[in-house]
């Protein structure tokens, strides 16, 4: 309601909006993946562009014809191509943060071993809140790529069967120390 970016955008391009909002990314792509679905567009996270991509729920677009992209970071361009052909435009970029307790740590937490060694969730078992998204497995795969380095780990988006086990293995050790999996941030609060 503070943000009103559908009116300029209807009434410079002709087109009529119609905006259908979905609880997480499981939603997003079911709704996407049904034949009888009536989309042109979708706005999706990170956890679901790619499935969204691989089953063919989306088609190619023209990036020529979106204001800006050539000026946009050839990585994150890259993020949404397949075989030469580009399925989504980057709209945001973020961190994932990693925020502690000040009463119940000595010292800051300075890498994603705090969160995946297991000695470390060890010590704070019972105080872990963990997002329950695909993304906890890519960074589960930083923290790996850095501590095992013959796992050879170059993109935690794309691993290889071999080191996705190492990965599933790393988060069930964590597992028994996790007091909760959020899915939304108001769940994490």
């Amino acid at each position: 309601p503070r943000v009103d970016w559908v009116t300029p955008f209807e009434e410079r391009t002709g087109c009529e909006v119609s905006v259908k909002g979905a609880r997480d990314a499981q939603e997003l792509t079911d709704l996407m993946g049904n034949d009888s679905r009536q989309y042109d567009g979708v706005l999706a996270p990170p956890e679901a562009a790619g499935r969204l991509i691989s089953a063919g729920d989306v088609a190619p677009v023209n990036p020529n014809l979106v204001e800006g992209y050539k000026k946009l970071e050839p990585r994150l361009r890259d993020l949404l191509k397949r075989n030469d052909k580009v399925y989504g435009v980057p709209y945001t970029w973020g961190s994932n943060l990693l925020m502690y307790d000040t009463r119940n740590m000595d010292s800051p937490p300075n890498s994603w071993a705090s969160l995946f060694d297991p000695e470390r969730a060890r010590k704070y078992s019972g105080k872990l809140v963990i997002r329950d998204s695909p993304l906890t497995i890519a960074e589960a795969a930083l923290y790996l790529r850095s501590k095992r380095r013959d796992l050879k780990i170059s993109d935690p988006y794309a691993l290889t069967r071999e080191q996705l086990d190492e990965v599933a293995e790393i988060l069930a050790e964590q597992r028994p120390h996790v007091k909760q999996y959020w899915e939304t941030a108001a769940d994490a609060v």
